[in-house]
């Protein structure tokens, strides 16, 4: 069974695309067949990747579902492994594309369940808001990950981000599996961050992920997110390979 991983947090600069597509990259080292699906519509992950002026997009496909056509998640082969469903700045109007639509939570996972390619993994990478995309973002996924910065206004925010797992877990999708939250720019140095690390493992225990992404001029984010992947693997019981 394909797992399908949203990467979620409703703040904005918490390392949501560099983790979907540090982890994407590192699934696809391993062996695993990867689709990174990008659901901004400031398109980050799709520019990151070098994919400018896509024909077919998130956007497109949603579009061609809404108009009754046989469609599904369109995407672009980066390397071996690994692939991407690019994203545009149309997605801005996915909102309204949707907002009148029976069944408007679920195209997402309709045009996913369509997608052939034999992919192990597709990666989510949500927008910084809780609309409708994301919505359908949750609702499509079997596992969630949530970046948090070591900050209080996180702490805060988080509480905010739970609530809305919890619904959509009790009232559309009950098999969403909250697979851990991610601590990123971590400064090994700050009193605070550490703090707050602390805070936040006595708080949710196992739920934050043992592997922090750290923050300096000298970090070696790779080593983080390599230590990250071997983690998820080992919580979704799934071998790694490398």
């Amino acid at each position: 069974m394909v797992k399908i991983i949203a990467v979620h947090n409703q703040k904005g600069g918490v390392g949501k695309t560099t983790t979907t597509t540090n982890v994407g990259f590192e699934l696809a080292r391993k062996g695993y067949k990867v689709l990174l699906a990008d659901l901004d519509p400031q398109a980050t992950l799709t520019s990151a990747l070098g994919v400018t002026d896509p024909e077919e997009t998130v956007f497109s496909a949603l579009q061609g579902a809404v108009d009754g056509k046989e469609t599904r998640l369109p995407w672009i082969r980066l390397q071996e492994n690994i692939s991407l469903c690019p994203s545009c700045r149309k997605m801005a109007d996915a909102e309204y594309l949707l907002q009148n639509e029976y069944g408007r939570e679920n195209f997402l996972k309709e045009l996913a369940a369509k997608t052939d390619g034999g992919y192990d993994f597709v990666l989510l990478d949500c927008p910084p808001a809780v609309g409708l995309i994301t919505v359908n973002a949750l609702v499509a996924a079997t596992d969630l990950i949530i970046p948090v910065q070591p900050e209080v206004a996180s702490l805060y925010g988080l509480v905010s981000i739970l609530d809305t797992v919890a619904v959509i877990q009790r009232k559309i999708n009950r098999g969403l599996n909250l697979l851990g939250m991610l601590v990123t720019q971590y400064d090994r140095r700050t009193t605070l961050h550490a703090e707050i690390l602390e805070a936040m493992r006595k708080q949710y225990g196992e739920t934050v992920f043992s592997t922090v992404v750290s923050y300096s001029r000298n970090s070696n984010g790779a080593a983080d997110y390599r230590s990250l992947t071997r983690e998820i693997l080992s919580r979704l019981n799934m071998v790694d390979n490398k």
